[in-house]
C-alpha cells in the first residue's frame, strides 16, 4: 500500500517489489545486434582487465557519435565503467544518456550524466535534458575527473524524484555516494539508454565504457489528480503500461461513510491539531505521522468503479465515473497493470487525497488582525469547517484591491476542522505562539488600520470563497485580532465577529474566544404597513427557515399564508387575510431561532391595527418648535400634527435640519390618527404632555437659534413639511416656543407663526391657535427685470387655484408660483410697460386656508433712481429724557417721493460718510423689503427698540398710527448727532439717492432752544445741501413727520397774496357748533417770522393775547373762540385783531390788522 498526495510522491505501507534487471552487458560478444544508433563508430577491446567498448570515429575530422540500447526504465539504478584517456573539455567530453524518449540524443527528452568539460573543476554532473539541449545541473559529485583514470558509476533515481551519483576510481571497486542528492520529477517517460562521444580527431578512439548494469523499479503511480467531479487522472512512472486503460484494472473505496462524514479516524468538524511549518522535507510527500495517513476505511459500500479510461499522454490516463467522487483520503486498488518486462506495479492499493470542487463558504475567513501595534503581524486565519477536502493551490487573498495575491503556488490542503494562518512573518506566530500552521505569504494584503477594508478569499477560476468587511471603529482592536462567532453563520454579519479576548491578543490555529452570543434575540419591531402585512424586526440576524406558518400565527381568525425575508433582520408576514381596522388582535411566535441557533423567548402581543395609508406632502405639519431650551428644566422639541384624514405611521421617519436627521425609530406606537399630535424632545421635562399623546425622546439636531431650515420625511424619503423659520418670526426667548397659528396654513409663512405668550404648549392646542378667515392681501408689486415683475402676498397662497393677474389693461403670464414661496408671483411684462406708472391686479386670490380676495389692486413699483427719493426732514436732537413735561421722542429722517412712478423701498438704508478705508457705517430698517412709496408719498427711517409700534416713542409722543413706510431700525439712534453730519440715503448695491450735510445753523435763528424741533426741507424740488431750503418746524409738536412739512412753499407763490383774513365773520362762540369759533389767517414771505396776535374790543382795550413770538412759517391760522384772557366771554361787538410779525435776524417786520363781529342769538 502507498500513501499518494495530489503532488508527486507517496509512502508505502506494504513491501515494493524487487527491482528488475532489465540490462546486463559486458560487451564480451562485441556489440550486439541490439544496440542501435552510429554502431560503425564503435568497437569492443579487451585491455587485460575485461572488454570494453571503445569509440571508433572520424579521426579525420571529429564529431558526435552515439550508440542507443532500448530500455524502458525511468526510475531504479544505472552502473557502467568510463575511462577518457585524455584532458576533458567543452569539445571533447561524453553524455551518458540514462533516459531519453528518442534515440537520437540531440533531440530527445530525459537525463544525462555528464563526463567532463573545460577548467580545472571537472565532475561527473547529471542533467536535464531538454528536446536534445542541456536543461540544468540537477546534481553534481565532488570527485575530481582526471585523464586516463577509469571510474565504476552508479547514478540512482528513486520514486520520490530523489538522483544520486556513486562514484569509484578502477574497474571492479564497489561505487560510493558523490556528492549531494538532486531532485527532478520532470521526465517520465522513457525508450533509450545512450552512449555519446564529442570529440576532435586527435580523440576520436580514446573513449572507453564497459560494464553497463541497468536496474528497473517497478512502474508505480507518481501522482493523482481531480479532472472534474466524476474524473480521476492517474500519471504513471512508465508509459504504454499494459492493462492501464482498462477500466476494470481500478475500484476507489472512498474515505467517507453513508452519511457524509468523513471516516479517517477522527470525527469530522475537529482539526488533527497543529501542523509543523514545514510539513516535509521532500516537496509534496506527506509525512508518515500526517492526519491523511490513517489505516484503510470500513468504506462500506462506498465503492467507485469507472466507466472508462481515457490516454492523455502515453503515461498519464484519465478514469470516468459514472457519479461524483467524494473528497477525502480514499484507497485506490489497481489489478493486472503491469510494465513492458511484465513486472507488476509496486502497489496495488494506494492511499490517495481526492480534493473537492470548493464552493462558496467551503472555507470561511475565522480570524483576521488588521491592527498590529500589539507586536502581532497582520494575519488571516482559513477554517475549514467541513466536510469537503481542499487544496489552497493557487488561490487568493485579496483586501479591496484588485492586484493578484496568491496564498502558495504548492499543493496545500485543508482538511475539515483544519486551519491554516496565513500571515506576513510566520516566525512572529511562532515564536509567540509555538509551532502552528503558518503560512507565509509572499505579497499578502496590507490590511487598512484606520479606515474600513474587505478580506477576501477566491479559489480556483475566481470562484469567492468567502468575504468580509470591516470597520475599525465598530472593534476598536487595539492590537487584537478580530474572531469569528460561529463558521456556520455569514461573515458579512457584524454581529459574527469580536475582538479577541486571549491574552496573547489571538488564537491563530485555535479555536477562537469568541462565542455566539448566550442571551435571545429580540423582536424590536412589530408593525403592520398594510391590512395583510406584519412587519417583524429583530435585534441580530435571524435563521429564515425558522421563521414561517405554525411559528408565528395572529388570531383571532387570520392564517399565516407565507414569510418573506427582506434581511436577516427585517421579515415581512403575509396573512392569508385581511386585518379590520380598529380592531384588536394577537401575535404569537415559538420555536424561532436566530442564525446562531439561538430561539426567542416565546413572544405574545396584543395590538390595535389601523389601517395605515402613505402620508403626501403636507398631511403632517410640524405645528411648535422650540429651539432656544433651557438646560435642565425646558428640552428642545418639535411637535408634528397629522392634519390629514389618514392613519399615518411615523415609525422611520427623518427629522432633519440644514446639517444634520436623525431617524425616528421603528415602533407600533408611532401611529398618529386624523387631528392627533406627536411631540418629539431632545430629553425629559416636558412632563406636561397629555399621557394619551405621542412622546419620543430624540438625540434632536440642534436647532439654530439664528434661523434654520428644518424638514420632515416619510420612510420613503418624500417630502412632507419643511419650515424655514427665523428669529423674527418668534420663538426667539430661552423657553418659549415658536407656534403655529393655524395648521392649515402654509408652513413657511412668516405671518403663520408667532411666539408663544410664556412658555409652550407641547402636545396641547396651541395657546396662538386661531383658524385663518382673513382673505390674502397684495403687499408689492415690483419689477424685476426689463418684462418680468414680482408681486408679494401678506400670506401663503394655494397653488392649485393661480389667480388671475392684469397689468394694466391687459391680463399677463404667470412665469413662477411655487408651494415653497407661494406668498411670491412672477409674472411677465408687456415690452415698455415698465416705463409706466401702472396698476396690478390680482383676481380670485386664493390662500392655502381656503380664504379668497375677489380683486386687489396696487401700483407697479420700480427701483428708485437717484433724485426719485430726497431728504425731507431731520429729527436729530430729539427729547430725551423726559424733557420738561413732554415724552420721549427718536431719531428720524423723513423721505419725500418727488417722482412720478411709485417707487420699491427694497434695500434702502442710511449711511455717513466713507472713512479713510471708504468703509460706511449703515442704518438698514426693517421691513424695506416689502415697503414701496407712491409719487409724493412720505417714508420714515427711524431709530428704536420698541418691539410695537404703539410702544415706540415715535408713537407715544406725535400718537401717530403706523404707516406702511415707517421703517424701525431696531436701535437707540441714528447716528446723527447735534453738531450737524452727512446724511446719505441709499439703496441696494450702495446707490445713493439724496444726501444732506445739515448743520445746526440751519434752524430758525430765532430760536433759543432747537430740542425736539426737526429740520424741514421748504421746497423738495429745491437743492438737498442749501441752508436756503431748510429751516425748524414750527409745529407745537417740533415735527410733521410722515405728513407735508410746516414749512412748505412751492415755486410760484405770488406775494401778493400775503396777508391777514378772518372767518366766519361775524362768528357766534354759543357752543350751538353753527360758527362758533373764528379762523385767523395769514399768509407770510418767509418761514422764520415770529407772530403775536392781539385782540382788542370797540374801546381799544386789550381782551385777548392768542400769540406773543410764536414761529408762524410761511402761512397758518391761529383760532378765537369768543374768550377774554380771564376765561370770560366776550361781549357783542366789533374786535380789533392786530397781527404783527417780525423777523429780528434780518430786521423785516409786517404789521397787519382785521376786524371781526361777535354776535350772538337774541
Amino acid at each position: 500500500m502507498a500513501i499518494l498526495t495530489a503532488a508527486l510522491s507517496f509512502i508505502a505501507t506494504v513491501p515494493s517489489r524487487a527491482q528488475v534487471v532489465v540490462v546486463d552487458e559486458s560487451f564480451s560478444d562485441g556489440i550486439a545486434p541490439s544496440w542501435g544508433g552510429i554502431t560503425s563508430h564503435f568497437t569492443t577491446i579487451d585491455n587485460g582487465d575485461g572488454p570494453l567498448l571503445q569509440l571508433d570515429g572520424d579521426s579525420d575530422n571529429g564529431g558526435v557519435s552515439w550508440l542507443s540500447i532500448p530500455v524502458f526504465a525511468a526510475y531504479g539504478s544505472w552502473e557502467f565503467h568510463v575511462m577518457l584517456d585524455f584532458a576533458t573539455s567543452n569539445n571533447n567530453r561524453s553524455y551518458v544518456h540514462l533516459i531519453s524518449d528518442d534515440e537520437n540524443p540531440d533531440e530527445g527528452n530525459g537525463y544525462a550524466i555528464r563526463i567532463g568539460e573545460s577548467g580545472s573543476a571537472k565532475h561527473f554532473r547529471l542533467v536535464r535534458i531538454d528536446n536534445g539541449r542541456e536543461a540544468g545541473v540537477i546534481t553534481h559529485g565532488d570527485r575530481l575527473i582526471e585523464a586516463g583514470k577509469g571510474y565504476n558509476l552508479k547514478i540512482s533515481r528513486g520514486n520520490n524524484g530523489i538522483w544520486q551519483i556513486f562514484s569509484s576510481e578502477g574497474r571492479g571497486t564497489p561505487p560510493q555516494p558523490d556528492g549531494m542528492p538532486g531532485f527532478d520529477q520532470t521526465h517520465q517517460a522513457t525508450g533509450w539508454f545512450i552512449f555519446k562521444a564529442i570529440y576532435t580527431a586527435t580523440r576520436a578512439n580514446r573513449f572507453y565504457w564497459g560494464d553497463l548494469r541497468i536496474s528497473k523499479n517497478p512502474a508505480f503511480v507518481i501522482q493523482t489528480e481531480r479532472a472534474g467531479p466524476d474524473r480521476l487522472r492517474i500519471h504513471y512512472s512508465e508509459s504504454d503500461l499494459s492493462g492501464s486503460d482498462d477500466p476494470a484494472s481500478y475500484r476507489i473505496l472512498a474515505g467517507r461513510d453513508n452519511n457524509g462524514t468523513v471516516n479517517n479516524g477522527s470525527a469530522a468538524g475537529t482539526s488533527p491539531g497543529p501542523m509543523p511549518i514545514t510539513e516535509s522535507a521532500e516537496p509534496g510527500q506527506i509525512r508518515p505521522d500526517s492526519p491523511y495517513n490513517k489505516p484503510k476505511a470500513d468504506h462500506a459500500g462506498n465503492v467507485f468503479t469507472p466507466v472508462g479510461v481515457q490516454k492523455i499522454t502515453p503515461s498519464v490516463v484519465e478514469l470516468v465515473f459514472p457519479e461524483t467522487l467524494p473528497g477525502g483520503p480514499a484507497d485506490l486498488e489497481l489489478s493486472g497493470i503491469s510494465d513492458y518486462y511484465g513486472q507488476e506495479l509496486a502497489h496495488t492499493t494506494i492511499r490517495i487525497l481526492l480534493h473537492d470542487a470548493p464552493g462558496s463558504g467551503s472555507v470561511v475567513i475565522n480570524e483576521y488582525l488588521y491592527d498590529d501595534s500589539g507586536g502581532l503581524p497582520q494575519y488571516v486565519e482559513l477554517y475549514n469547517p467541513g466536510p469537503g477536502w481542499y487544496n489552497l493551490k493557487g488561490w487568493e487573498l485579496r483586501d479591496r484591491g484588485t492586484a493578484t495575491r496568491i496564498i502558495t503556488e504548492n499543493d496545500r490542503t485543508l482538511e475539515p476542522g483544519g486551519y491554516l494562518v496565513v500571515t506576513t512573518n510566520a516566525q512572529a506566530l511562532q515564536n509567540r505562539f509555538g509551532p502552528g500552521p503558518w503560512l507565509r505569504m509572499d505579497r499578502f494584503p496590507s490590511l487598512n488600520r484606520a479606515s474600513s477594508d474587505q478580506v477576501r478569499l477566491f479559489g480556483p477560476g475566481g470562484v469567492l470563497i468567502d468575504s468580509l468587511e470591516y470597520q475599525p471603529g465598530l472593534f476598536n482592536a487595539g492590537g487584537r485580532s478580530v474572531e469569528r462567532r460561529s463558521p456556520l453563520v455569514s461573515s458579512v454579519y457584524p454581529e459574527n465577529w469580536a475582538v479577541s479576548e486571549n491574552v496573547n491578543g489571538g488564537t491563530p490555529g485555535l479555536p477562537n474566544t469568541a462565542r455566539p452570543p448566550e442571551s435571545p434575540p429580540a423582536l424590536l419591531e412589530l408593525r403592520t404597513p398594510d391590512s395583510g402585512t406584519i412587519v417583524l424586526h429583530f435585534s441580530r440576524p435571524m435563521d429564515g427557515q425558522s421563521i414561517r406558518p405554525g411559528q408565528v400565527t395572529l388570531s383571532p381568525g387570520i392564517p399565516v399564508d407565507s414569510v418573506q425575508m427582506i434581511s436577516a433582520v427585517e421579515f415581512h408576514i403575509h396573512l392569508g387575510g385581511a386585518m379590520v381596522n380598529a380592531a384588536e388582535y394577537r401575535f404569537d411566535m415559538h420555536y424561532v431561532t436566530d442564525v446562531f441557533g439561538i430561539p426567542v423567548n416565546p413572544y405574545t402581543h396584543s395590538f390595535f391595527y389601523y389601517h395605515i395609508e402613505e402620508a403626501v406632502y403636507r398631511d403632517v405639519i410640524v405645528n411648535e418648535i422650540l429651539y432656544r431650551p433651557v438646560d435642565g428644566v425646558v428640552p428642545r422639541f418639535i411637535e408634528l400634527v397629522n392634519r390629514s384624514a389618514k392613519n399615518i405611521d411615523l415609525s422611520g421617519w427623518t427629522i432633519g435640519r440644514s446639517s444634520a436627521t436623525i431617524r425616528i425609530p421603528d415602533s407600533p406606537d408611532l401611529i398618529v390618527r386624523p387631528g392627533e399630535t406627536a411631540v418629539f424632545s431632545a430629553g425629559p421635562g416636558l412632563v406636561e404632555i397629555p399621557p394619551s399623546v405621542i412622546h419620543i425622546t430624540l438625540n434632536l439636531p440642534g436647532f439654530s437659534r439664528f434661523g434654520d431650515a428644518i424638514f420632515l420625511k416619510n420612510r420613503n424619503e418624500a417630502l412632507i413639511d419643511t419650515l424655514r423659520y427665523q428669529p423674527s418670526w418668534g420663538g426667539d426667548a430661552d423657553g418659549r416656543s415658536l407656534e403655529r397659528i393655524d395648521p392649515d396654513a402654509a408652513s413657511n409663512d412668516p405671518a403663520n407663526w408667532v411666539s408663544h405668550p410664556t412658555g409652550h404648549s407641547a402636545g396641547s392646542i396651541n395657546r396662538n391657535y386661531k383658524p385663518d378667515l382673513i382673505p390674502p392681501e397684495v403687499v408689492k408689486a415690483v419689477v424685476r427685470g426689463p418684462e418680468t415683475a414680482e408681486i408679494l402676498f401678506s400670506e401663503f397662497l394655494d397653488t392649485s387655484f393661480p389667480p388671475v393677474i392684469r397689468a394694466g389693461s391687459g391680463t399677463v403670464q404667470i412665469q413662477d408660483f411655487n408651494p415653497f414661496q407661494s406668498n411670491r408671483i412672477t409674472i411677465s411684462l408687456p415690452p415698455g410697460i415698465t416705463d409706466q406708472e401702472i396698476m396690478i391686479g390680482i383676481h380670485q386670490a386664493v390662500d392655502v386656508a381656503g380664504n379668497s380676495a375677489d380683486v386687489l389692486e396696487l401700483p407697479l413699483a420700480r427701483k428708485p433712481a437717484p433724485g426719485d427719493l430726497v431728504i425731507n426732514e431731520i429729527m436729530y436732537q430729539p427729547i430725551q429724557n423726559r424733557y420738561g413735561s413732554f415724552p420721549d421722542q427718536s431719531q428720524y429722517v423723513e423721505f419725500f417721493n418727488r417722482s412720478e412712478r411709485t417707487v420699491s423701498l427694497a434695500g434702502i438704508h442710511l449711511h455717513d460718510e466713507p472713512d479713510k478705508d471708504g468703509q460706511v457705517r449703515t442704518v438698514e430698517p426693517a421691513g424695506h423689503e416689502t415697503a414701496w412709496l407712491p409719487p409724493g408719498g412720505y417714508g420714515l427711517i427711524y431709530a428704536d427698540t420698541a418691539k410695537g409700534f404703539a410702544e415706540t416713542s415715535l408713537s407715544r409722543f406725535f400718537g401717530l398710527a403706523r404707516l406702511p413706510v415707517w421703517l424701525q431700525a431696531r436701535r437707540s439712534t441714528l447716528n446723527l448727532t447735534s453738531a450737524g453730519k452727512t446724511v446719505y440715503l441709499a439703496v441696494q448695491n450702495g446707490l445713493v439717492l439724496d444726501s444732506v450735510a445739515y448743520s445746526p445753523g440751519w434752524h430758525n435763528a430765532n430760536l433759543h432752544d432747537t430740542r425736539g424741533i426737526s429740520l424741514e426741507r421748504i421746497h423738495p424740488g429745491g437743492p438737498s445741501d442749501d441752508a436756503r431750503n431748510w429751516s425748524s418746524n414750527v409745529m407745537p409738536a417740533g415735527g410733521t413727520p410722515g405728513a407735508p412739512n410746516s414749512i412748505l412753499q412751492l415755486p410760484g407763490t405770488d406775494e401778493t397774496n400775503r396777508g391777514l383774513s378772518v372767518s366766519p365773520n361775524p362768528f357766534s362762540p354759543d357752543g350751538d357748533g353753527h360758527d362758533d369759533n373764528l379762523f385767523i389767517s395769514y399768509n407770510l414771505d418767509g418761514p422764520d417770522y415770529l407772530v403775536t396776535i392781539l385782540v382788542y374790543d370797540r374801546y381799544g382795550r386789550l381782551v385777548r393775547r392768542l400769540a406773543d413770538r410764536e414761529r408762524a412759517g410761511f402761512e397758518g391760522s391761529f383760532i378765537w373762540d369768543g374768550l377774554t384772557d380771564n376765561g370770560i366771554s366776550g361781549r357783542i361787538g366789533i374786535y380789533v385783531i392786530l397781527f404783527n410779525a417780525h423777523d429780528p435776524v434780518n430786521g423785516k417786520s409786517i404789521q397787519m390788522k382785521q376786524t371781526a363781529v361777535l354776535a350772538r342769538q337774541l
